[in-house]
């Protein structure tokens, strides 16, 4: 009777205990410190880690996050080793160090830094430097790629709704409200070049040196400050003219011939006419 009733009162004290442990926060360490009371667990020591499990990519793939709570960890061996934690959707990597220079802000990032940016370079000397071997800015829109220049901030984007197709470089020096645009781009086969309007006010000039030797005005007048040259490039001697037309899309309405040959005289030729 008496061990009976010892050994019922060893497995009460077992149970009484068991049921303390899983009641209480816990500590693991060899000073016998108990764990502080905002830890479930706390784990002290000075001459050993936490080491979580390790396996490789493979590994990892293979476990059944299927319902698991957010927040599983692994420290992962090869392609790119690392601690990694579940989110619920895919496995993320653990960053070592924030990166205070740059800021994700929803889909966007910006960079705080005053100075400038390197890509390819140690030591840029411009706010956005890129070099190496293969220093190339590369826009693959299928709708439309373009590159803006503008001289002021705070202005309202350009405006290329005439020309809002296929890849561009739009060039925007107003420091005004207006949007004045001028642009360079490729449309189909096309290369286009663009003033902002259709009259003399605005010109595609042509430098020689720091020379101006001619332009061509945004209603389509050509000036040159000296003269104009057609030169036939191809093999044979052939007649070289210049068409004026009176609408656009139409057949000449007149034509100035150079003839061929080495003294060739020049003629004009109506719309129709046989020579």
């Amino acid at each position: 009777m008496k061990k009976i009733l010892l050994l019922t009162l060893v497995f009460l004290s077992f149970f009484i205990q068991i049921d303390d442990i899983m009641s209480q926060n816990v500590a693991i360490n060899s000073d016998g410190t108990a764990p502080d009371a905002s830890a479930m667990l706390e784990i002290k020591s000075t001459a050993g880690g936490i080491l979580i499990p390790r396996m490789t990519l493979v590994q990892r793939n293979l476990i059944n996050v299927t319902g698991s709570p957010t927040g599983v960890m692994i420290y992962q061996t090869d392609n790119t080793p690392g601690f990694y934690y579940y989110d619920g959707t895919s496995w993320i990597m653990l960053a070592a160090v924030a990166d205070a220079d740059w800021t994700v802000s929803g889909v966007n990032q910006y960079s705080a830094v005053t100075g400038n940016v390197g890509i390819g370079v140690t030591n840029p000397t411009e706010k956005l430097q890129i070099g190496g071997t293969n220093a190339k800015i590369y826009m693959s829109s299928a709708t439309s790629n373009m590159l803006f220049f503008v001289a002021a901030q705070g202005l309202a984007a350009p405006t290329m709704t005439t020309r809002s197709a296929g890849t561009k470089i739009v060039l925007y020096p107003s420091v005004t409200g207006a949007t004045v645009d001028y642009g360079i781009g490729m449309l189909g086969n096309v290369l286009w070049h663009s003033v902002p309007a259709m009259n003399d006010a605005y010109r595609h000039r042509f430098y020689g040196g720091t020379t101006n030797v001619g332009s061509i005005s945004g209603s389509g007048i050509i000036r040159n400050r000296s003269q104009i040259e057609l030169t036939e490039l191809g093999s044979g001697d052939r007649n070289s003219y210049i068409d004026f037309h009176a609408r656009n899309g139409s057949d000449f309405d007149f034509r100035l011939i150079r003839t061929p040959g080495t003294h060739g005289g020049i003629h004009f030729q109506n719309a129709g006419a046989g020579g």
